[in-house]
């Protein structure tokens, strides 16, 4: 009995300390403070790591989409919709180009098919 109530409880005490807790993104101002202070990363199989970032540029945020060739598309004008767990940040490129950027409730960046995880 004592031997199942140590298993348990480091299991327990394992989960606590490395599962990744959900960040809290009840806000706009939560969801901003999140992203801005971080950075995310998502992997490509066979090709290579992508990033978004968000930067300050003339006093404005601005959604980087990055690689690790250094190429970097930017987007300005950003914008968070939605409430709750479907929020959206959507952002527009050159020659009017729009990128929708799915925050699911853990964090993660989502877009074409690809989700983003936090690395800072």
């Amino acid at each position: 009995m004592v031997k199942f109530i140590f298993i348990v409880s480091l299991c327990f005490m394992a989960g606590i300390s490395f599962g990744q807790t959900a960040p809290t993104l009840n806000t706009e101002a939560e969801v901003w403070s999140w992203l801005s202070g971080h950075t995310f990363k998502a992997s490509i199989e066979g090709d290579f790591d992508m990033f978004f970032s968000i930067e300050t540029l003339d006093q404005k945020p601005v959604l980087v989409l990055s690689n690790v060739n250094g190429k970097r598309k930017l987007f300005s004008s950003l914008a968070i919709e939605g409430e709750g767990t479907s929020r959206m940040l959507i952002g527009f490129g050159e020659e009017n180009n729009a990128l929708e950027v799915g925050i699911t409730p853990e964090g993660y960046l989502t877009t074409a098919g690809m989700v983003f995880r936090p690395v800072e």
